[in-house]
Order: C-alpha cells, then sequence, then structure tokens
C-alpha cells in the first residue's frame, strides 16, 4: 500500500527479530479511513491554517524513521491520532456529517489500540 495511507499498526516499529504484522481486513479499512481523512482535510472548508495543515498532515501521513536494519517505520502519530477526543482535529470541518463520520470511526479503530483485558477483568465482567 501507499505509505502515507497505511495502517499504522503495519508502520509501527516492532521488537527486533520480530516478522512484520500481516495486513487484514480491518488495515484495509483503516487505510480506506485514513484517504477519507486526508480528503476532507485536504480538499473540504475546514478552519485551518493552510501552513498548519500542511504541517499536521506531513507529521501524520509522512514522517517516517529508520529502524536500525535500514526499514522505514512511522505511524505513531496516526495510531495517537485515532485515540484523540478530536481525531485529527476533525472538528475544524465544517461539513458536520462528514465530520461525525471520521469521529465514529475513529471510535471504532481506537479500540484496536487498546491493551486486551487481563482474564480476571474478564472473569469479573461474567459475574
Amino acid at each position: 500500500g501507499t505509505w502515507q495511507f497505511m495502517a499504522a499498526r503495519l508502520l509501527v516499529v516492532s521488537t527486533p527479530g520480530q516478522q512484520p504484522a500481516i495486513p487484514d481486513r480491518a488495515d484495509d479499512l483503516k487505510s480506506f479511513f485514513y484517504v477519507l481523512v486526508w480528503i476532507a482535510l485536504r480538499y473540504t472548508k475546514h478552519g485551518f491554517f493552510k501552513n498548519a495543515l500542511t504541517d499536521m498532515l506531513h507529521a501524520t501521513f509522512n514522517h517516517h524513521h529508520l529502524d536500525p536494519d535500514g526499514a522505514a517505520k512511522g505511524g505513531d502519530r496516526k495510531k495517537v491520532e485515532v485515540c484523540f477526543s478530536d481525531p485529527f482535529q476533525v472538528s475544524r470541518l465544517f461539513n458536520v456529517p462528514l465530520k461525525e463520520m471520521i469521529e465514529t470511526l475513529a471510535i471504532s479503530f481506537a479500540v484496536r489500540y487498546e491493551k486486551a483485558p487481563k482474564a480476571r477483568d474478564i472473569a469479573q465482567y461474567r459475574e
């Protein structure tokens, strides 16, 4: 996939010696989500100053670093943005239905970055 729109899970630094993550359907949906966010911020009316938007898009979608093996890694900002209460600062979008859709999708994807519950928490929930 295109670096800028790949799911953050596929771009973040993995444990040395660990195999790279294999993309799944959720990753494909997140890629679609990132394209949607980028297009919404780039081509719809919003309350960003041009330079601020350019900086945010670059930091979110283009930033990367090289790991010790020379492979490009990144995606940390995407992961963080999805978990914010105002992901990608979409509150600045003037198109309310589009803004609400992006917020709803971000909530759905944020779950993937939460820690799994412990067995005792699951047992307590079932009681």
